[in-house]
């Protein structure tokens, strides 16, 4: 009825809707039926916030937990639907955080970013303010290279800070040295583009649960995550240090492999990842400013998703974990260390994480294919937009099942549709799909690499960045290394009957191509977990079938396919007795990388058309680092004069 006031929390139920008020809002009908929503008045919030609790309890706590769970749902969606980078809008490649006052993440993904922020900030923090920087040096790595902008926002209630919102996403260009500004030979932050140096939803969540039951569910959930994890840690991290290695196939100037180490060891509850004896830092931009912060995120994410995947991870857990990363390496290098290609060397921490947690615990053996993060861009003449790709590539093999094909390598991060490359670029995509027999071989199989043929319509020119051409995704426990992968331009221009064939690099920049061209995009395999032979040889007939693995290929399990494709059982019986019997001679290695570096680097140039990379030590190192007392040491041991 008109004139009708009720107050929030209730939901008003009609024929053909239903409105929900929130606590802090009051309803009104107005003369002709439409439902008027009004903020309370301020007074009656003061006398909400202040009114005393029972406590925070465990209900109390779950509720406020799937809030915050909401509220950064609503923060994901309404950034991609408003953004014009495609690498948000289409595949993504952002992350946002909610944050307690002081900086820690209450709910996120990648970590939070605002502590480290926070404290490099040496100004006042005002209601209103937003804080815009991409400086990676200036946070403290919080962001790592200059096309991720970082907004973050304080959250204050009558002049009281209670939270922090804050998001970071990848921008198609950021005014760099090449279109895309992620250059390859930068040999300094400043030509990735321009440095900048440096909330309503938890309003609503502060006016609903009160100002004491407010922080105290922020610190419960904190201390839910620190328990947890501690847990974890006592149960999952072995109490003897184990140490890992992989290397970076090259710089992008021919110089490779790049080295990183880490030593993971526990005491008294805590854990310790020690980086020292990875390689120094780049001339080239493959050097990645690693985020303290963000480090103990993967921690947490890699340890929750295997045991807990229920839980929420937030920062409560940090101060049970030591992260050691030597000043002037590849991992912690001197401004102004260019730092544009900076995710060559994060997907292959992936791959460290696993190889570092599965030695002491098979249920964390993962072989390797995370390795990377492939980009593409492309840049036509005229007035197109710029397009700015991110790569899928052979998910690898795990303890309880296959790697998936040609998937994202990056948790909730999605692919450009085909249809809106074709639609907003001068592109046809002529394929599309996995490669056969390019994940590794073993009871479980690794992901099969994807391949894209790109034909340009126009013009222009375009970048690559991308590494395993030279190393292979390593299997485990007896699992074969995935396929490398490979980038081609055909060049159709210049003859459409014969085209030349030209091997490109991994990781190259203006490249220029020409209308009717095509790039042959493939990525790398994921790498197997186990023994291919223990494999069911009826699901190998199955893939044959699907095209995944071929009938050639079969025979890397130990099973031989009839004509129609099914399982010969005596000649497969046969084979697998052979294989076995031959492997007797020699134990099945815990990592199979494919060959060792020396052997890698002297078939290079026959088996990828490219030649191998010179050492890392055979370049002369300039650059501030090299007063470092552990870079000195590093030089001279490598014959490099200090």
């Amino acid at each position: 009825m008109a004139g009708h006031v009720i107050s929030g929390p209730c939901a008003i139920t009609e024929m053909d809707s239903t409105t929900v008020i929130q606590p802090g809002f009051r309803a009104e009908i107005d003369a002709i039926g439409n439902i008027l929503i009004w903020e309370e008045a301020a007074a009656h919030e003061e006398d909400r916030t202040s009114h005393p609790t029972a406590g925070c309890d465990a209900i109390t706590t779950d509720i406020f937990e799937n809030a915050l769970r909401n509220a950064r749902n609503e923060m994901d969606t309404l950034l991609t639907t408003a953004t014009m980078s495609t690498a948000i809008r289409e595949q993504q490649d952002e992350f946002n955080v909610i944050a307690e006052p002081s900086g820690k993440m209450i709910v996120g993904q990648f970590g939070s970013f605002i502590g480290q922020s926070l404290s490099v900030w040496k100004g006042t923090i005002e209601p209103d303010d937003i804080f815009i920087t991409n400086d990676p040096y200036s946070v403290a790595g919080a962001v790592s290279h200059l096309n991720d902008w970082l907004v973050m926002m304080p959250v204050f209630v009558r002049d009281k800070l209670i939270a922090w919102t804050a998001n970071f996403g990848h921008m198609t260009d950021s005014g760099g040295s090449i279109p895309g500004s992620l250059p390859t030979a930068a040999q300094s932050i400043f030509e990735g583009g321009v440095v900048l140096p440096t909330k309503n939803r938890m309003i609503e969540l502060h006016k609903r649960f009160g100002d004491k039951l407010y922080f105290e569910a922020i610190q419960e959930l904190l201390e839910r995550n620190r328990r947890t994890m501690l847990s974890l840690f006592e149960s999952a991290i072995p109490e003897s240090p184990v140490s890992f290695e992989d290397w970076m196939d090259d710089d992008g100037k021919g110089v490779g492999p790049w080295k990183i180490v880490c030593t993971i060891s526990k005491r008294a509850s805590r854990i310790k990842f020690d980086f020292t004896g990875t390689d120094p830092q780049s001339s080239s931009s493959i050097n990645f400013f690693l985020s303290h912060n963000m480090f103990k995120m993967f921690v947490g994410i890699y340890l929750i998703a295997v045991y807990d995947p229920s839980s929420v991870v937030n920062d409560g857990f940090h101060d049970l974990v030591d992260v050691i990363i030597p000043k002037g390496t590849i991992l912690n290098p001197v401004r102004p260390a260019a730092l544009s290609c900076r995710t060559h060397l994060l997907g292959r921490l992936m791959d460290v994480w696993s190889g570092l947690l599965g030695q002491k615990a098979p249920e964390f053996m993962i072989a390797a294919g995370f390795s990377d993060s492939p980009h593409f861009m492309y840049r036509p003449n005229g007035d197109w937009f710029q397009l700015y790709q991110i790569g899928f590539g052979g998910i690898p093999a795990r303890p309880f099942g296959d790697g998936m094909d040609g998937h994202c390598l990056w948790p909730a991060m999605k692919s450009v549709p085909n249809e809106f490359l074709e639609l907003y670029y001068p592109l046809r995509i002529e394929q599309y799909n996995t490669v056969t027999d390019s994940g590794g071989p073993g009871i479980f199989r690794g992901g099969n690499a994807q391949r894209i043929f790109y034909r340009f319509l126009e013009k222009g020119e375009i970048s690559l960045h991308g590494d395993r051409w030279l190393s292979k995704p390593w299997g485990v426990l007896g699992g074969e290394p995935g396929a490398r992968s490979s980038k081609i331009l055909v060049h159709y221009a210049e003859d459409p009957v014969n085209p030349r064939r030209e091997i490109l690099s991994s990781k190259q920049d203006r490249i220029h191509v020409s209308v009717g061209d095509v790039l042959e995009w493939i990525t790398w395999g994921g790498g197997g977990y186990g023994d291919p032979l223990k494999r069911e040889a009826d699901l190998v007939a199955l893939e044959v079938r699907r095209g995944l693995v071929s009938m050639e290929g079969a025979k890397r399990y130990g099973v031989i396919l009839t004509r129609e494709v099914d399982v010969d059982i005596g000649e497969t019986d046969k084979l697998r007795s052979r294989l076995r019997e031959a492997r007797k001679k020699d134990s099945m290695e815990i990592f199979n990388r494919g060959g060792t570096w020396e052997e890698l680097k002297a078939k290079a140039l026959e088996e990828t058309g490219l030649p191998p990379p010179r050492d890392v030590w055979t370049v002369p190192l300039r650059g501030p680092m090299t007063g470092l007392p552990h870079i000195k040491a590093w030089m001279v041991h490598h014959g490099q004069a200090v």
